[in-house]
């Protein structure tokens, strides 16, 4: 039998756990790429433009010519998964001086104001993926996750729709807030006991 499933926040898992009557467990590294996403929308603008410079870069001929100066290619962004919009800028502030050689792209390299602001976005983006990281370690356990979203929440308040203890996106906060609880130690509230009471075991002695 079927007690909980375990899978991303999405509308299709949360409609099929509501239909089998069970509690969804969200995964957590899906609440930070949802959260981190929407951190990301001030800086959408400069972001295009990087991910349309690594497009161009991509080409036939363009890529042939950057091959001669390094080994390190260009990388596109995935707009579902903000950890490659990570790795895009990334690249672009380890290969800036080499793309400067490719003639083609040169009205397309960020200079001045826009350039600094993705270095600043790399500033950000470099935190998040420490904890993306530590997110999907197997021995990371729930509570561990509660520490790390509240300390985020406290630097980037804009998190705190996705991030919070209670937030719309999660099937059973109540549940959750329980499991977190349980592994620290502390006393349940009423309703996060009745969230978890079918999970209890009975004591031997």
């Amino acid at each position: 039998m079927v007690e909980f499933l375990v899978g991303d926040n999405c509308s299709a898992n949360l409609s099929i756990a509501n239909k089998m009557g069970v509690l969804l467990v969200g995964c957590a590294s899906h609440r930070f790429n949802v959260a981190i996403n929407k951190l990301l929308v001030p800086y959408e603008d400069v972001i295009a433009d990087m991910n349309a410079l690594m497009v161009v870069l991509r080409q036939e001929n363009k890529l042939a010519e950057l091959k001669k100066h390094t080994e390190l290619l260009p990388v596109k962004r995935n707009v579902t998964r903000w950890s490659s919009t990570f790795t895009m800028v990334q690249r672009y502030i380890r290969t800036r001086a080499t793309i400067k050689k490719v003639d083609a792209v040169e009205e397309l390299i960020p200079t001045g104001a826009k350039h600094r602001k993705l270095v600043t976005i790399f500033d950000h983006l470099k935190k998040f993926d420490s904890i993306c990281k530590r997110l999907q370690c197997d021995e990371t356990e729930m509570a561990e996750v509660r520490v790390m979203f509240d300390a985020f929440i406290a630097e980037y308040l804009v998190l705190v729709e996705y991030l919070k203890s209670t937030p719309k996106i999660v099937h059973t906060p109540a549940f959750e807030l329980g499991v977190i609880k349980v592994i620290a130690g502390t006393a349940l509230s009423s309703m996060e006991t009745a969230a978890s009471k079918q999970f209890e075991v009975a004591q031997t002695y």
